[in-house]
């Protein structure tokens, strides 16, 4: 079986180390008809292995210098961090490397991929022909959504399918319940009463399907790209949307605006900062202390250029001034994930918890349909996911306009 040498790998160019590891897939079918038991077998499978680590080292090495060499006047220079971004996760893992070397040459993969479970996002996607016969080294961004609630709210893992809480009712008014006592007098002690509920917070799944060609499968950057691009990324926007707007109906989660007992505040036409000081106030009213208010894009930035009474600038100071974005000492969380025209004010790290079942995960499976006829392979993203809602009376729904 030929093998190329370390230095031939270290100064070929792209396209001859693409060419090379396009041989090596022959190359693997061939080695995979000798007897599995014999050592030439062992040590073909051990050279093999090795020059197509190194064959992909070499690849990375080539393309990270080409986008060195094309960064736009202006860019970033010095040294090149190396960030592992999801598709890279799954790809190096260690089980799912196993399972494409033992399905490489087979004309039928071998049962689904092993599940890999990823935890960080990288905005990465790609356009044009995926196919094309020299892959560009750097992909173009698509657009992405700023995500927040995991920032905002704590989280726990669970290993229920439900999990079940209890919630007090009516605990700003009841914990007024002690009082003065005159002893030997005819009054007796006060008596205070705490009243509870029992809630139960289902665990939903989020899930996704990509189908994509087996060419693509093969090109493990192809893989990359869509798991970045596509996949966790749409289990995250659809996440925050039930984390805020799930009606509790069906197989969807209650979310925060959702949630009975969450109050509500009327505000003040035409003046925003005014009408979340009042939710905020209602908050604080039942001893809730607020840490975050969430706002659309469009009204945070009407919030923040609007022009203060004595015409020297904004209400929120001066844009040259590296100003904070945030309203009375409050971060604001700028998404298009609530409504514009509706803020919601709360104590997020203490009045609800995100209920984590399972990380976001993604599987591979050729045997889907009619897949096998056609050369597809689905690609499966999920994340299993709940809210419980302790305190809801320490959020508070605001009407901005």
């Amino acid at each position: 079986m030929p093998q190329t040498t370390p230095e031939w790998r270290a100064n070929a160019t792209e396209i001859e180390l693409r060419e090379r590891a396009a041989e090596m897939r022959s190359e693997w079918s061939e080695l995979t008809k000798l007897d599995r038991t014999s050592d030439d077998y062992r040590a073909s499978k051990d050279d093999f292995l090795a020059e197509m680590s190194d064959i992909d080292v070499n690849l990375n090495l080539v393309q990270r210098a080409a986008m060195t060499r094309s960064a736009p006047a202006g860019a970033l220079g010095g040294d090149i961090v190396e960030i592992r971004s999801t598709g890279e996760q799954v790809t190096s893992h260690e089980g799912f490397r196993a399972w494409m070397q033992q399905n490489a040459g087979r004309d039928r993969i071998e049962g689904p991929s092993p599940s890999v479970e990823v935890r960080d996002l990288v905005s990465l996607g790609t356009t044009g022909n995926l196919l094309a016969p020299v892959q560009q080294p750097a992909l173009v961004g698509i657009d992405r959504r700023r995500f927040f609630l995991r920032d905002l709210i704590g989280s726990v893992q669970v290993n229920a399918a439900a999990v079940p809480y209890i919630r007090e009712l009516n605990s700003a008014a009841n914990a007024q319940g002690a009082g003065m006592f005159v002893e030997g007098g005819a009054t007796p002690k006060p008596e205070a009463k705490i009243e509870f509920k029992q809630e139960l917070a289902p665990v939903g799944i989020i899930a996704v399907n990509i189908p994509i060609t087996t060419q693509m499968m093969d090109d493990v950057p192809m893989i990359v790209a869509y798991i970045n691009g596509r996949l966790v990324y749409m289990l995250k926007i659809e996440e925050e949307d039930q984390l805020l707007n799930g009606d509790g109906t069906g197989s969807n989660l209650r979310g925060l605006l959702q949630t009975p007992g969450v109050q509500t505040a009327a505000g003040t036409a035409g003046e925003t900062a005014q009408s979340i000081a009042e939710g905020i106030m209602k908050v604080e009213t039942v001893n809730g202390y607020v840490d975050g208010v969430v706002m659309n894009t469009a009204d945070a930035w009407a919030m923040f250029t609007n022009a203060d009474r004595g015409g020297s600038g904004f209400d929120a100071g001066s844009p040259f001034s590296g100003i904070p974005l945030n309203v009375w000492g409050l971060p604001v969380v700028r998404t298009n994930s609530i409504a514009a025209g509706t803020a919601l004010v709360g104590a997020f790290k203490t009045g609800a918890t995100i209920l984590d079942r399972k990380g976001a995960s993604v599987r591979a499976y050729d045997q889907h349909a009619n897949f096998p006829v056609l050369n597809r392979v689905l690609l499966q993203a999920e994340e299993r996911v709940g809210l419980a809602v302790e305190r809801p009376d320490w959020f508070a729904k605001v009407t901005v306009a």
